[in-house]
């Protein structure tokens, strides 16, 4: 296995255009979706790429994110096939302990066959799911609100690093959104794009605000915003499955689950 797989954190155009490739075909093939990035990141602190090669044909690959060096959440895109996908686990297992990760998720589409076949033999449920939602404009019909959504300043990122229970990551703090009343910060969001598919990401609400309606008219506020850049716009986001006020929320407000991603502990 160690002569056929090579670990990378960047990728030439050429490999960029077949793990693209390879992805698409077996999205079709598997009718499964894969939670991966829109693009590849030219340069990232955070992704690690393991292409699996037989000869000099790239037959099956893993996408790692590793945020805060210690977690990563993991896809391997491959053939549907059971000794296929156990060796590239079993690769992903061994060279995430050398990195010194301490927990390892590798995230699958739940009903990609294979994969699921592998976890139930070895008795492992998922440690948690999320439901992959997409927006159908073409049904919604309520008149959207419209809030002001602003680019936090200096000022705020005390208060959003407390709302988000973390400090944002400077990338992602570029295309976060904030909600303020009487100067106190109630709402953030981020919406992130690639060509015309927006996602929204980071949905947080204060406690003292949940259940009031500020939340619908913030999400509301961040649809009209994107509709209004892009009236073809595919918006998606993503809700923990447990959630279930969240996905109702995102339910009534015009949006559709897709699909399911479940996260399998493996470290």
């Amino acid at each position: 296995m160690n002569k056929k797989i090579n670990w990378r954190r960047q990728l030439t155009p050429s490999e960029k255009q077949t793990l693209t490739e390879l992805r698409n075909k077996e999205m079709i093939k598997q009718g499964t979706f894969y939670k991966l990035e829109q693009t590849f990141p030219e340069e990232s602190a955070y992704t690690y790429y393991g292409l699996y090669r037989k000869g000099q044909a790239i037959q099956a690959y893993i996408v790692g994110y590793c945020f805060d060096g210690e977690t990563l959440e993991a896809t391997i895109v491959a053939p549907n096939v059971g000794p296929f996908f156990e060796e590239l686990v079993q690769e992903l297992e061994k060279q995430t302990a050398l990195w010194g990760m301490k927990e390892v998720f590798l995230v699958m589409d739940d009903k990609q066959s294979v994969g699921l076949n592998y976890f139930n033999r070895q008795g492992i449920v998922p440690a948690f799911s999320e439901q992959y939602l997409v927006f159908q404009r073409e049904t919604y019909s309520q008149e959207l609100a419209k809030l002001t959504l602003l680019r936090p300043q200096v000022a705020d990122l005390h208060s959003l690093a407390r709302l988000l229970e973390g400090t944002p990551l400077p990338e992602d703090l570029q295309r976060t959104l904030i909600y303020k009343e009487n100067n106190q910060l109630l709402a953030t969001l981020r919406l992130d794009h690639f060509e015309n598919e927006w996602g929204i990401y980071g949905f947080v609400v204060t406690k003292t605000q949940r259940g009031r309606g500020l939340g619908r008219q913030v999400l509301q506020s961040a649809l009209r915003m994107i509709l209004e850049k892009s009236a073809s716009a595919t918006i998606f986001l993503e809700v923990e499955t447990e959630n279930q006020a969240a996905l109702h929320l995102y339910q009534t407000e015009g949006f559709q689950v897709r699909n399911q991603y479940n996260y399998y502990q493996i470290l």
